[in-house]
C-alpha cells in the first residue's frame, strides 16, 4: 500500500495527548498511532474482528472471561434441561408415583439430556412412560 504524505487538522489537545502516549503504546511515529486508531474505528464501525488492534494480553484475556462466561452458562441451561425433562416424565406417570419414582426420574431425565442434547418433547416422553407399562 502505497503511504502519500498528507496534510491532517487536528486540535492542539488532541495532539498533546497523541504525543504522551503514541512511544508509550510501541508505535515508532505519531503517524503511526493515527493510521492504527483510525483502522480501528473502520473495523468496530464495520463490526469487524478487532483483535488485530488489540494486544495479545487483552486479546486472551477477553477470550477467557467469553469462554468462563459460556461454561457457566451451558452448566446453567442443562440444569434447566434436566429439570423440564423431570417435570415431562412427573406429568406422564400423572400421580402414579411409586417409592423413589423422583429420584429415578431425576436419573432418567439427566441420561436422556445428555443422549439428547437437551432436546425431549411431552409427547415423545409419554409414549415411552405408556410402553413401560405395557411391558
Amino acid at each position: 500500500m502505497a503511504k502519500k504524505l498528507r496534510a491532517i487538522h487536528l486540535d492542539d489537545e488532541i495532539y498533546e495527548k497523541i504525543s504522551a502516549v503514541y512511544k508509550i503504546k510501541n508505535f515508532r511515529t505519531i503517524s503511526e498511532f493515527v493510521e492504527n486508531a483510525i483502522k480501528e474505528w473502520f473495523a468496530r464501525d464495520a463490526g469487524q474482528e478487532v483483535s488485530m488492534f488489540m494486544s495479545k494480553q487483552l486479546v486472551s484475556l477477553v477470550e477467557n472471561t467469553i469462554r468462563m462466561s459460556e461454561q457457566r452458562i451451558n452448566r446453567i441451561l442443562f440444569k434447566i434441561a434436566v429439570s423440564d425433562a423431570e417435570m415431562k416424565h412427573v406429568l406422564a406417570e400423572y400421580f402414579s408415583l411409586d417409592e423413589g419414582f423422583l429420584d429415578d426420574a431425576h436419573d432418567r431425565s439427566v441420561r436422556e439430556v445428555r443422549q439428547n442434547n437437551g432436546i425431549l418433547n411431552l409427547s415423545q416422553v409419554m409414549s415411552e412412560a405408556r410402553e413401560g407399562e405395557k411391558e
